[in-house]
């Protein structure tokens, strides 16, 4: 039958201790106490202590349970039997205690450093991790702890939930290098939480700053993490492929002529050069794109943000560099074939648009017409942001997939029409 647990009580060894005598207090020499293999709290810079000790007596006894062969094995007090040690003391005084197993043990560990000092970040999310696996393994002994573990923890700890679960979450997710460097207080709690939130790429690129020397604070690891991790030349090949083709003239105008204004100052004129009117989602160069009135995001297979400002940025490093050029440069007549095969798909669909009875015959109507499993054609659908506008799919099974991603690319569009005869790759 399960037994039913105060926490507190529990932590107080109460429950635990398995001889009912009156504790007492006697002497037992240094030699024979031994370190706590579990203790992950720091033991050093107890100079400060030893002079208390030496001023005003030891106000509290050790305590520490049966090792075997005269031995005892320290379960609070590790920085009072080194102070003793540093005064030069034969033996101290201990209070000898006995356990229900490593679990209760660790428990009382656990509490009598919460409760005798202040602890570092790093020692109290050890304490919350490691008090949280010996409650686990006492409710596995059939020890019941009723409402929520995370509450108990909060509770034997004093933080919040919430500082738990962080707490609990920076300790799964932050690699060894970085816990590591946690423990030696090379970085903060804020920053630490930042990193744990961050890809894998993120966190090594901090673990060689913090090798070379560096600080950093909480904005520069959200700062690296939100920006993308995919090249700059695919990111520009973005760009240049589907925001500044066709528009390459008007965006010069707008960027080569307000050199010196600042980029958010020039969003709205490169808006407006783009004719961009709302949400766009984009597959180039093997990553998912995603352009919004926030700017632009990368997604699979990597993360990343760009903002309007920065976009601009980039864009205006393109003239810079003579990847959008001026206007002259450009030969008025020159073909152009994908732009070709485009226009005249349209001229195509606006005809059987206009007269139903006579469409086109490269295009379809869907779903009267559906193409074969598995075929890529080119539609004219409506989606949630855009009407009319023009997109390579492959169908199947009744849904419309992107061909980059032909899995997991489901799409949530309104296809109207469709045509086999796409524009030629570029």
């Amino acid at each position: 039958m399960a037994r039913k647990v105060n926490v507190g009580a529990m932590v107080a060894h109460d429950v635990f201790k398995l001889d009912t005598s009156p504790m007492q207090v006697v002497q037992i020499p240094l030699s024979q106490l031994i370190g706590n293999e579990h203790n992950f709290f720091v033991v050093e810079d107890v100079q400060e202590l030893a002079d208390d000790i030496a001023m005003n007596g030891l106000y509290s006894p050790l305590t520490v349970c049966a090792a075997g062969e005269g031995k005892y094995r320290i379960v609070a007090g590790h920085r009072r039997r080194k102070a003793l040690e540093l005064l030069g003391r034969k033996d101290a005084p201990c209070i000898v205690k006995t356990y229900d197993g490593e679990d209760s043990e660790m428990v009382a560990l656990i509490q009598s450093n919460l409760t005798s000092r202040e602890l570092t970040y790093y020692e109290k999310m050890e304490a919350v991790i490691r008090l949280e696996k010996a409650l686990r393994s006492m409710k596995e002994r059939g020890v019941e702890l009723p409402g929520r573990l995370r509450d108990h923890l909060a509770e034997q700890t004093n933080e919040s939930a919430s500082a738990v679960h962080r707490m609990q979450y920076i300790h799964k997710n932050l690699s060894p290098a970085l816990l590591d460097a946690l423990r030696r207080e090379q970085i903060g709690e804020s920053v630490a939480d930042e990193l744990a939130h961050s890809p894998s790429k993120v966190q090594e690129e901090f673990e060689q700053r913090l090798a070379r020397g560096e600080t950093f604070r909480a904005q520069d690891v959200k700062a690296a993490r939100d920006k993308p991790t995919v090249s700059d030349g695919v990111v520009d090949a973005f760009l240049l492929r589907h925001i500044a083709q066709g528009h390459e003239a008007a965006l010069y105008r707008v960027l080569h002529d307000s050199q010196r204004s600042a980029a958010i100052q020039l969003i709205p004129a490169v808006k407006d050069a783009l004719h961009y009117s709302g949400y766009q989602g984009f597959a180039s160069e093997g990553v998912w794109f995603d352009l919004g009135g926030s700017g632009l995001e990368v997604k699979k297979p990597f993360q990343g943000r760009l903002s309007w400002s920065q976009i601009v940025q980039r864009l205006r490093g393109m003239v810079e560099n003579g990847k959008i050029v001026s206007p002259a440069d450009v030969p008025a007549d020159e073909p152009v074939p994908e732009a070709q095969a485009l226009r005249r798909l349209d001229a195509q669909m606006r005809q059987a648009v206009a007269e139903p009875q006579q469409p086109a015959p490269v295009w379809h109507p869907y779903p009267a017409e559906r193409p074969e499993d598995g075929q890529k054609v080119l539609t004219l659908c409506h989606s949630k942001y855009n009407r009319d506008n023009y997109a390579a799919y492959i169908y199947r099974a009744g849904g419309w997939y992107l061909p980059e991603m032909p899995d997991d690319g489901l799409m949530t569009v309104d296809v109207r029409w469709w045509s086999a005869e796409l524009p030629p790759e570029e």
